[in-house]
């Protein structure tokens, strides 16, 4: 069986899910030309190589394999590898209309080291006239600021769970799974931004639950953490916090890692289904916010979880 995420990934600029002032200015760029050098951040699962892929295709259209190259930066992070490969492409004849131009496609563009950013910019100030490139990379502070000054740089934001939503409901029409509105709004919250993650998790869920998708049983067949389990532990956190610690224990023990745990407590804290006021809700997200903190600095997870339910528990 494909995956679904290969199956239904998108083809076109008008299927892309999420940030549309970028993709509307892309689908601009796709008809009318004079593309700039770009640079595309964010964290994993939210439509870079998508994005780029159909870019490409509305740009270059016939000719998108002879005048588009693809390269992830994790496999070519040496200078004879960014500019053996680059310049070789940057260097062939392709007919192309006039205001169109080459594209090169750099993936984990932050994984190169510094000497390599180097001669890729000076690639970039070579081939302006034949070629465009579009860059893509987790985390945009290791990238130099001479090659952020070369692009445009275009920050995309987590694809938000309503539009998760209408996803996975469109997949499961075209799929005939049978899932239930509060399902697909549960996995969408689970995904947190990733459209990638939810797709697959949809693709288990119905694997595992023969296409009929229900929320009483997604937890526990997904084996994630949920949001109503978040309220239960916070909850719990203000009349029995021994109890609150010992879930939390039992989680860890389950194999969830301190970041899970740190996701669930935080969509806990946000959902409209904990019955706080706005300050307690405050309090209590600043709390979380520090422990989310404290485990991705590489602290003891279950210790530093086990602290913020204490502190939970003197929060007024």
């Amino acid at each position: 069986m494909l995956p679904f995420i290969e199956k239904h990934r998108p083809q076109t600029l008008e299927d892309v899910v999420g940030n549309e002032p970028i993709v509307d200015r892309l689908k601009y760029f796709s008809v009318n030309g004079g593309l700039p050098n770009i640079l595309m951040a964010s964290p994993p699962g939210q439509g870079k190589t998508t994005i780029a892929h159909c870019l490409g295709r509305a740009m270059l259209k016939n000719q998108f394999k002879e005048a588009f190259l693809e390269l992830n930066a994790s496999d070519q992070r040496n200078v004879s590898d960014v500019r053996d490969r680059v310049r070789g492409f940057a260097e062939r004849q392709v007919t192309l209309p006039a205001a169109f131009q080459k594209l090169v496609f750099l993936d984990e563009c932050d994984a190169m080291t510094a000497q390599a950013q180097l001669a890729l910019r000076r690639i970039i100030e070579d081939f302006s006239h034949t070629t465009r490139f579009i860059l893509a990379c987790n985390d945009i502070s290791k990238i130099s600021e001479s090659l952020q000054s070369r692009t445009c740089v275009l920050m995309l934001s987590p694809v938000t769970p309503l539009e998760i939503k209408l996803r996975i409901l469109r997949i499961s029409e075209i799929e005939n799974i049978k899932i239930e509105t509060a399902a697909a709004e549960e996995i969408a919250k689970l995904a947190d931004g990733d459209v990638r993650n939810a797709v697959n998790q949809l693709q288990s869920a119905a694997v595992l639950m023969d296409n009929d998708i229900k929320f009483v049983d997604l937890a526990q067949v997904l084996d994630v953490l949920t949001e109503d389990q978040g309220v239960e532990i916070i909850n719990l956190c203000q009349s029995d916090v021994n109890t609150a610690i010992k879930q939390c224990k039992e989680m860890s023990i389950d194999g969830f890692t301190g970041d899970e745990i740190c996701q669930m407590l935080t969509r806990g804290v946000l959902s409209p289904k904990l019955s706080v006021s706005d300050l307690l809700r405050s309090r209590i997200m600043k709390l979380v916010a520090q422990a989310v903190a404290r485990v991705s600095a590489g602290i003891n997870g279950f210790v530093q979880i086990a602290r913020c339910c204490a502190e939970i528990s003197m929060v007024k």
